[in-house]
Order: C-alpha cells, then structure tokens, then sequence
C-alpha cells in the first residue's frame, strides 16, 4: 500500500506525545446514493471484451461480477476499472447490502439504465433464493454509489498487451488500481533517469508510446486525481530490459487514496467549496458522533526551515477511523504548511513535529446555510444539511416548526452533518439551533427559511450565522494568532 507515513509531536492544550500521522490526498465521491435502472447481460464475456480493453482478463476481476456504465461514468475511458456498490429497491427480493462491481465496459446502448451488469452480478443483488426470480426481471430499480476498490494483497500491475514491440512501440494494461481515483496521465522513463516521456490513452486502460526512452529496466510515474490538485504516484523498476510482450509485470505500489470530501460527514461533493479544499478528516473525540464535523482547526508543523509559523487552516470534513492517527489531511493542506517553495519537500517528509489547535470558523459575507437532501419529499420527510457554520460551535440540537407556529418538532442527527425528520410539518419552515456556547448551551433561531414548496437538491439562507466560542472546548484556550 502506499502511504505517506509520518510521525509527528502534536501540543494542544498543555498535553503532548507522538501520534502517527498518515496524510492522503483526495477526490471526488458520491455522497447520496443515485438512483437508477439496471439492466443485465447474460454472458459476462461480453463485457469483458469491451471498451476497457481489459478482454478475457475482466473475468477474474471480483469474481466476475462485473458492469458498464454509461458515458459519464466511463469518462472517456478513466472511469475502467472503478468499484461501485448497486443494490436494487425490490426490498422483497433484494438484500440491503446489494453486491460491489468493477467497470470493464461503456453502455452505450441502453440510455434508461446507468449500468448493464453481468448476471452473476445482478443475482448477486438478490436475497436468499431470490437470484433466479431477479434474473427474469432483466430490468431493476437500483441505487449506486461509487466506492474504493480494495485489491487486498494485490498491486498496481502493468501488462504489456500484444501489440507491442521491444524496441519501438509499448502499449500497457493498467491492472488492480486500488482506491477511489483516476489515472490522468503516465510517464515513462528508464530507471535512474529524469527525462519522462508521456503515453497516450489508446482507449480505456490501455496507454501506449512510440517514444519510449529505449532499453529497459523502465519505470512509471502515475498522475492520480486528487482533489483540486494532482498527485505523483511512482513505480520505480516495473519493466526489465528484456520485457516481453502478454506478460504482466507487478509495479510494486498501489494507489490507495480515499475521497475526503464523500466521508462520513455527509458533505460529498459540497465539501470542495469549503476552505479551497484545506480538509481533513478527524479521530473519533474530534469527530464527536458527527458534531465535530465542519470544525476548524490551525495545524503547522515545527521544521521552521521549512514550515511558516502559521501553518495552514483546515475544516473537518470526514472520520479518521484509524485511533493512531488524529488527522487525516487533503494533500492540498498538507503543502500548505510549508513554506514559499519548500511545499514538495514538506510533501516528503518522512517525520516532522506538528501542533494544532481549534479555532473559530469565518465565512465572511456568508450566512449558515440549509440544503434540502434529495432523499427528502415534500410533505412528510425532511433531510437537511447543515453549511457554512461559523464560530467555533456544535450544533447538539435542531427544532423545526412551520413560520408563526409554536409547535416545534424535533430533528434526529441522521450522520455528520444530516439531520432528518419524518414528522415535518408544512411549509415555510423556520428552524431553531441549540449550540453550544461559552460554558452553556444557546438557542438560535432561523426565521422563514424553507418556503412551502421547497425543492430537495436547493439550498436556502437562514439569515442567521454563528460567531460563539464554546469555552469548555478549549481549555485552556489559546487565543493568540500563529504569526
């Protein structure tokens, strides 16, 4: 797996000791499952000779359970190889869990449905003795999500497809690409040297050159989404110099990184407005069971030839399930910390000190704000999430009534920052907040801000914003500026 793996010395407050510190980069992710039709194709095979360029290959991937999506999640070829969870909505046939499957294929044909899954797949979708019953279906309802792939044990690889030609002409097969992201571009040198020369994308995951530099041993430099920036993965040594042609070779890393921005916090792709993509993701007592999430944190790290005093500023915006660890940063901030043209050297840093403390959120011009989720219908089911909170607060509480009503119904936190109800009352809407604040709790009302007929998917000014300071969250509190 590869990791930037740091140690750092973290001070907050009046305590310090060693944590291990991992940072990642990240990208794009869903956040609400998309809804959908599935069709199937009985002859895996088909789809395993598809627009991937994968061929008989394909069918050793995740035990065949296999798909094509359309266009826009094909994207011209960078979406092969992509791991999706599907699951359909018949709850009397199908499992909640629904199956994982792997892009081999583009749909092209079939518009009304998002993916064409193999039948292996689709029967996989069902409940105990219910495969053959989904199968005569053909065509189901389904929700998706997109999700990292996992190749456990297994490394990036690189084929070498037929075509290719020892000195001349190589065309590669990118195999077994772990994580949540997409290759946008490969370079090719020899070992040891630093003159790169780029491939092309052929089609799918097939990359090819006519000027490769020459005689082997070759490595490979793999630029990855990441985020708003790109990220440099290296396999050093892949190719000999007697390489041959069908022959897979391993590149001895895996791309292993996770969208910060599609975590548990619930913001999904929102999350890249926040703070220009300085995010992070928090341990379990930052995180607080969702409360912590949207929390903003000062962080810098204590190499003062290469790191400025200030550091950088990041937003919370995921969960950090890994207890050795208290952040996980976008390599965005990561850099950030360092710094006028030391950010590549911080980025690798094998070990460094840091020290982080929480600081108020300020959105200047921008009031808290309410997105209606689009699991929601108008009457009866409400979902909302919670934007742009400022201060340096958590909301513990939500009460929703209608405008001029005293009857005040109550909001569960569904996750992070999703609060639902299924008791909600008709429109327009006014909204109360019970923060916490100083060293008690506060009550903040939001006056007239879903109209009667509001849309899910739309989201909507309170008018109000928070600027308190929870004492008993800093203490001591350090209220000076890191200069």
């Amino acid at each position: 797996m590869l990791k930037n793996t740091i140690f750092i010395k973290k001070k907050m407050a009046n305590l310090s000791w060693l944590i291990l510190f991992l940072f990642v980069s990240y990208v794009s992710g869903c956040d609400q499952c998309v809804l959908s039709k599935a069709s199937v194709i009985t002859r895996a095979s088909t789809l395993s000779s598809g627009a991937c360029g994968y061929g008989s290959l394909a069918l050793n991937f995740n035990g065949g359970h296999v798909a094509a999506g359309i266009p826009s999640l094909y994207k011209d070829g960078a979406g092969c190889g992509a791991c999706f969870q599907i699951r359909c909505k018949n709850s009397g046939m199908c499992s909640k869990a629904g199956t994982k499957v792997i892009m081999t294929d583009v749909n092209k044909s079939n518009n009304s449905s998002d993916f064409v899954l193999s039948s292996r797949a689709l029967r996989a979708m069902a409940l105990h003795g219910k495969d053959q019953q989904i199968l005569k279906l053909g065509v189901v309802d389904v929700e998706y999500k997109r999700i990292p792939c996992d190749y456990k044990g297994q490394n990036l690889a690189i084929r070498v497809e037929e075509t290719s030609k020892n000195p001349g002409y190589l065309a590669i097969n990118i195999l077994y690409q772990g994580g949540q992201t997409e290759i946008v571009a490969i370079d090719i040198a020899r070992v040891g040297s630093t003159n790169w020369s780029f491939m092309n994308r052929k089609y799918g995951a097939i990359w090819e050159t006519t000027k490769y530099p020459g005689p082997g041993p070759l490595q490979f430099r793999f630029v990855v989404t990441s985020g708003f920036d790109g990220k440099n993965v290296w396999a050093q040594n892949v190719l000999p110099a007697n390489w041959k042609a069908g022959v897979t070779y391993d590149s001895k890393v895996q791309i292993d990184d996770i969208a910060l921005q599609a975590g548990a916090c619930g913001y999904g792709s929102l999350a890249l407005n926040l703070n220009r993509g300085f995010l992070a993701a928090g341990v379990s007592k930052l995180y607080n069971d969702g409360a912590g999430c949207g929390a903003c944190f000062q962080i810098r790290c204590k190499d003062n030839y290469l790191c400025s005093k200030a550091g950088t500023k990041v937003i919370l915006t995921d969960l950090n399930t890994n207890n050795k660890n208290d952040f996980v940063l976008s390599n965005r901030a990561f850099k950030a910390m360092a710094n006028p043209g030391k950010d590549l050297d911080v980025e690798k840093l094998g070990i460094t000190d840091v020290e982080y403390k929480r600081i108020p959120c300020d959105y200047i011009g921008q009031n808290l704000a309410i997105r209606v989720d689009e699991s929601s219908h108008n009457p009866g089911y409400l979902a909302i999430k919670i934007l742009y909170q400022g201060g340096q607060t958590e909301i513990v509480a939500i009460d929703v009534a209608q405008v001029g009503s005293p009857n005040w119904t109550f909001m569960s936190r569904n996750h992070g920052i999703v609060w639902d109800t299924s008791k909600a009352p008709n429109g327009p809407l006014q909204f109360r907040f019970v923060v916490t604040s100083g060293y008690d709790g506060k009550n903040i009302w939001a006056k007239n801000v879903l109209p009667a007929d509001w849309k899910p998917g739309v989201i909507y000014d309170t008018k109000v914003q928070i600027t308190d300071i929870a004492q008993e969250a800093c203490s001591p509190c350090d209220d000076t500026q890191w200069k």
